[in-house]
């Protein structure tokens, strides 16, 4: 068994925070770090490589309200989403933060009531498989922490072996395939592709110009996306969005 913590611990601002944020779980509630955090981490355990992070999807189930009023209390703030079932909250790394993002760290709520478990939220919301992990926070800094990994079917092989194999698709995905094929990970199928593209017709055009961003300086230049894209078969440009809503099949197939 592996005893290292996790490897987002690794940072001690981050590390100080989050033994912060566990203090101030109300017993009503319950909270799970997820997805990318999670996925990331059992990656590096697998690969020993680090992926790239920059904030803390988190699954608030029970009483999220007085969570929220906690985290308030001792320094967090708003970041701009802000609806009744999903907040983002940061909270500052440094005295005096200037850049937006690499100075604070940003905590990602979605909030679910006290009769939901967290093996069902994750199935209902969960992308790619290998994004279909969770871990109480309060397990974090247990050594046998990924013992305690809760997930959906095939996640952690897949994160393993560096499969792709859609679970609930979202006008993101097709960007997140992009992403993750640039680490190395497989290409999914014809089929799963197919659907992202599907998908990414959805998109508004405000988010779409930001997933772009965030795609080109994951990856490290617009020919190395074109390259992937390529790879995964598609005939139309990525970087326009009529192209895409006007794409066929014939397209990616």
């Amino acid at each position: 068994m592996n005893n290292k913590l996790p490897v987002f611990l690794n940072t001690p601002s981050t590390k100080e925070i989050l033994y912060e944020i566990i203090s101030l779980i109300p017993d009503d509630a319950e909270v799970y770090l997820f997805g990318g955090t999670i996925r990331n981490a059992m990656y590096y355990l697998d690969h020993n490589e680090e992926m790239t992070q920059r904030d803390f999807d988190c699954i608030v189930i029970g009483n999220g309200e007085v969570f929220v009023e906690n985290l308030l209390s001792t320094g967090f703030v708003f970041g701009k989403k802000n609806t009744d079932k999903s907040k983002v909250l940061k909270k500052p790394r440094i005295k005096n933060p200037e850049h937006p993002y690499n100075d604070w760290l940003y905590l990602d709520c979605k909030f679910y009531s006290k009769d939901e478990t967290i093996k069902n939220v994750l199935n209902r919301i969960t992308d790619f498989t290998i994004s279909g992990v969770a871990l109480n926070i309060k397990d974090i800094f247990l050594t046998n922490w990924q013992d305690k990994v809760i997930s959906i079917l095939h996640a952690l092989e897949d994160i393993r072996i560096k499969n792709l194999t859609i679970v609930n698709p979202y006008p993101n995905s097709f960007h997140k395939i992009i992403r993750m094929v640039s680490r190395g990970f497989h290409k999914p199928s014809k089929s799963d592709i197919g659907i992202c593209v599907e998908k990414l017709k959805e998109i508004a055009d405000e988010k779409f110009e930001l997933n772009t961003d965030k795609t080109i300086k994951y990856v490290g230049s617009e020919h190395e996306v074109v390259k992937i894209t390529k790879e995964l078969g598609i005939g139309f440009d990525i970087f326009n969005l009529t192209q895409i809503r006007n794409s066929t099949p014939s397209h990616y197939e």
